[in-house]
């Protein structure tokens, strides 16, 4: 008996002396959640004692020639899925990725000096204005014109980050397959032949 089924019965057990209802739906959700799970175990067992049977069966080899094999175009496979995942984040994505994390560095340095400038331009407004000292106001000037200036840099940066992840993906969708594989129906099996 595996775990699943003694859970389960536990579970059913449970479920046998409990009163409040939501306890039962509850318990009744984990009694189907702990079947569910010993089925897929039992299942996989199985599967594994066929795997088994199959492995121990001795193969007489046929003594058929092997007929000739005629290669089949690369252009009637379709392209193998399997290295999208493994590719990820290839070489050719981490300049848009650097640009693009430079773009938002300089928008944010460029919005926080608009913004100290802005509040030291409401208080001098608020203490002194309009006959402010012009050594307190130039500060507060520089770094909203060195703000405005980070600003559109990061926002020229931002677009065009934009337009190379566009010619980046567009590029990608042109490239031809990095490997073939190739099936080709004999005789007696399947023969199988590839480059990567």
């Amino acid at each position: 008996m595996s775990d699943f089924d003694q859970a389960t019965l536990w579970y059913k057990r449970y479920l046998d002396h409990t009163t409040q209802v939501s306890e039962m739906t509850e318990v009744q959700r984990l009694i189907d959640i702990c079947e569910q799970a010993a089925a897929q175990q039992t299942l996989a067992h199985k599967q594994s004692d066929e795997t088994k049977v199959l492995a121990q069966t001795p193969v007489q080899p046929l003594s058929v020639p092997a007929p000739s094999v005629t290669p089949v175009s690369s252009a009637l496979i379709p392209p193998s899925d399997s290295g999208k995942n493994e590719k990820k984040w290839s070489p050719k994505f981490w300049g848009p990725l650097g640009l693009g994390l430079g773009s938002l560095a300089l928008l944010g340095v460029g919005g926080g000096l608009v913004g100290s400038a802005n509040a030291d331009h409401d208080r001098l407004s608020a203490s002194c204005a309009p006959m402010c000292d012009p050594a307190l106001i130039e500060g507060p000037q520089a770094r909203a014109s060195g703000g405005i200036a980070l600003l559109a840099i990061g926002g020229a940066a931002a677009a065009a980050d934009v337009v190379w992840w566009i010619l980046t993906a567009v590029r990608k969708d042109r490239e031809a397959p990095s490997h073939v594989f190739i099936l080709v129906p004999t005789g007696t099996g399947i023969s199988a032949s590839g480059s990567f």
